[in-house]
């Protein structure tokens, strides 16, 4: 199919257009042609002895309409009786003539009783005419789809044929007669073909292959019908013409169905052909229903039509017209929208005109009121009616017709509520996309010392930026060389007293519109509420980074903390083993050559005082890091705590480790027993140099996976709040917590005066 479509382009298809246009050129000329004669008989009179017998009568000719079939004789001619001398060229001649039927009742008919040429008929179907070839010819040079484009133009052309043809139906004659017949099945089935190939080919699918074959076979049919019917039988015209409407009827109805059917079905790839598409189902529906009930079935049914043939058949323009629209606008969007609203436009002023001349029509049958009334009924509701009806159809198919007072209400009620910065330019982005309907929008905030916050709706181009810096120079940048059709890029600035915080850019519309005024006053009213909501946000961002930083500082000192108090244990550790492994051996080693000396009081007193030496250096090495606290854990640590806590002084220290023993089993973690261990020694230390207490209380105990370390004393306790407390006691206190914070422990301290004091550890464990 590609291949096929592909054959003849454009230039080439100039002479095949140019001769459909000769052909309706030349009609259009022996149709006016035409029209200037007078009604002819349509028949054909032969003498058979001494009466003029009807030998022959045209199908739909004058003298048919009237009742004259083949067989009635000629009695009157000019309101005298027929005499011998009487010829067949008389009758031709003659304005009134009588007829006697074969049923032996007497037919009077007159020239004078036949229909005119009227202005309105004259008017309306050359509009018609015009606007189909046109339309036909235009897509069929212009169009890339070989297929579509032959089909419109071979529907359009038959349709031009089948006005000017009715043009000239008034005389009666045989050849507008056929033409119009021809010509209305062969417009009707080319447009039963035509959107079975647009948008998409559905010709090569099962469907579309049988109502393709239903619609071609049915039009050879009644052509043929009509053929045999004009040769041989012409009394079997009335069924054949009442069959040939009623297949032209459920074309143009079919016709409208797929046009709707391909609205729903197809996989459209996005919304511009969606409404494209929504237009041609819409003036399909509009052009072809009211020719179709108010004219063809009233007339299959034999009743009086309630409007006349020349008023239903003007909405059919809207046919050929939105299939051009929609054919070339799917391919060149400058002009897409514009054709489209007036289009739309041109669908409700038809329909109107026809709901006005059907009413009127009714009203005058009624007699109801005078002319005057009638046109002043008509002057003071048309614009109203077209105006509502004009919006609630753009409203429909395009989308962004919106009112401006309620749209702003909403926009700006919703964006004050909003405090985070991501909804809020969320909210406004979606809003005027809903709203204007574009194809994309930026938001670019500038945040001092930061890259610029961006946020996006739609599919954005790659180089926005350049377009967003340019359109903010300009007001507004053409994007012609990103789309195909004259679009706007608009960029506002973004000011909240009276710092730039940033920039909306808004891209073109999905419509291929340009921005109405009513668009640019949306945005530059907008914009002072949308800066300074998004200046909140970018404010409440800022704390919000600054609580951040201030939390990474907080951890990263904790972290420093830890760190150091891990580096103080291993100097602690080092230092203890390195006064171990020396300077203790040797003071040792110094008190057993000191046993052997000669002098023995010298030696003794030295003894004791080197004695004196190890003691306080164990004592240093144990304070540093107590070897039993690696090798035994933290019960022997606490235990070796307390038993120094009474060597150094006189304080009674009582030691509870049962609740521990009970509550679990095995060591904790080697840093959790050095830290629970430097809190109970920061304790104990505290209480011997200031409680002044007789009494100490050191326990330790889990219960429901919580450790708790506890120092009670009885001393002279001491102001409860921080603040109150000895500096040197708030210190160890935040070195205690600082100590346990890696396992999320709790250091609390409850002091009063003359109450003694509390000091508990908490840890989950």
């Amino acid at each position: 199919m590609g291949q096929a479509r592909s054959l003849i382009q454009g230039p080439d298809r100039l002479p095949l257009a140019a001769l459909g246009l000769i052909l309706v050129v030349c009609v259009w000329q022996v149709a006016l042609h035409t029209t200037g004669d007078g009604p002819g008989w349509g028949m054909t009179v032969e003498q058979q002895g001494p009466q003029l017998v009807v030998s022959w009568v045209q199908m739909g000719g004058f003298a048919h309409e009237a009742g004259v079939r083949p067989g009635d004789v000629v009695v009157g001619i000019q309101e005298r009786s027929v005499g011998p001398a009487d010829a067949p060229a008389a009758v031709q001649e003659a304005q009134t003539l009588a007829f006697q039927t074969r049923d032996g009742s007497v037919l009077t008919i007159s020239r004078g009783l036949a229909s005119p040429l009227t202005a309105l008929r004259q008017v309306s179907f050359t509009f018609i005419v015009l606007a189909c070839a046109i339309a036909g010819t235009l897509v069929f040079v212009v169009a890339r789809d070989l297929l579509v484009a032959g089909i419109m133009l071979f529907a359009n052309i038959s349709a031009s044929l089948a006005a000017l043809g009715s043009l000239a139906t008034p005389t009666r004659e045989a050849l507008p007669l056929a033409l119009v017949y021809v010509s209305l099945i062969a417009a009707a089935t080319g447009s039963v073909f035509l959107f079975l190939s647009f948008p998409t080919n559905r010709l090569n699918t099962r469907l579309g292959r049988r109502l393709a074959l239903a619609s071609g076979s049915a039009a050879l049919l009644l052509v043929a019908l009509y053929s045999w019917t004009a040769a041989v039988a012409p009394l079997a015209y009335e069924v054949v013409r009442r069959g040939a409407f009623a297949v032209i009827g459920i074309d143009l109805l079919v016709a409208a169905g797929l046009a709707v059917w391909n609205l729903r079905r197809v996989d459209l790839a996005g919304s511009e052909e969606r409404r494209a598409l929504a237009l041609v189902a819409a003036s399909t529906v509009i052009g072809v229903a009211p020719f179709c009930l108010l004219y063809l079935l009233p007339t299959l049914v034999g009743w009086p039509a309630p409007v006349a043939a020349d008023v239903a058949i003007i909405p059919v323009v809207l046919v050929p017209v939105s299939l051009a629209a929609a054919i070339l606008g799917l391919q060149y969007s400058g002009w897409r929208r514009v054709v489209q609203r007036n289009m739309l436009a041109l669908a409700v002023w038809l329909s109107l005109l026809l709901l006005y001349a059907a009413a009127l029509t009714s009203l005058a049958d009624a007699r109801f009121g005078s002319t005057l009334v009638l046109v002043a009924i008509v002057a003071s509701t048309f614009w109203s009616a077209q105006r509502w009806l004009r919006r609630w159809l753009e409203q429909l198919v395009f989308g962004d017709i919106y009112d401006y007072r309620t749209t702003l209400e909403q926009i700006g009620h919703a964006l004050v509520l909003l405090a985070s910065l991501d909804e809020a330019a969320t909210h406004l982005l979606s809003q005027l996309s809903r709203t204007i309907r574009m194809c994309w929008a930026v938001i670019r905030l500038l945040v001092d010392d930061y890259p610029p916050l961006v946020y996006r709706s739609g599919t954005v181009p790659n180089d926005w930026e350049a377009l967003v810096d340019l359109a903010e120079r300009d007001g507004k940048v053409r994007a012609t060389h990103l789309w195909a059709g004259a679009d706007d890029i608009h960029a506002v600035r973004l000011v909240a007293e009276g710092t730039r915080i940033g920039t909306l850019a808004l891209g073109p519309k999905t419509s291929g519109a340009e921005y109405t005024p009513e668009d640019l006053a949306l945005l530059s009213t907008l914009a002072p509420l949308a800066s300074t909501v998004l200046r909140n946000g970018l404010l409440i961002r800022s704390l919000e980074r600054q609580v951040v930083a201030l939390g990474e500082r907080e951890e990263t000192l904790a972290a420093l903390s830890a760190k150091l108090m891990s580096v103080q244990e291993e100097e602690r550790r080092q230092l203890a083993l390195d006064l171990h492994d020396d300077p203790l051996q040797r003071a040792i080693l110094l008190a057993r050559n000191l046993g052997g000396a000669s002098n023995a009081v010298l030696a003794k007193r030295w003894k004791a005082e080197v004695e004196e030496i190890i003691t306080s250096l164990r004592a240093v090495c144990s304070g540093l890091r107590p070897p039993v606290l690696d090798d035994l854990g933290l019960e022997a640590g606490l235990e070796q705590l307390a038993n120094e806590a009474r060597a150094r002084s006189e304080i009674d220290v009582v030691l509870d480790l049962d609740g521990h023993r009970d509550g679990m089993a095995g060591r904790l973690e080697r840093g959790l027993e050095v830290a629970l261990y430097r809190v109970a020694q920061e304790g104990l230390a505290n209480c011997l140099k200031h409680s002044q207490a007789t009494r100490v209380g050191v326990s330790l105990w889990v219960r429901d996976a919580k450790l708790t370390l506890r120092v009670v004393d009885n001393g002279k306790g001491t102001a409860a709040q921080a603040d109150q407390r000895p500096p040197r006691q708030q210190l160890g206190l935040e070195g205690m917590r600082e100590r346990l914070r890696p396992w999320s422990g709790r250091v609390t301290f409850e002091s009063a005066p003359g109450k003694g004091t509390d000091l508990t550890a908490e840890v989950d464990v």
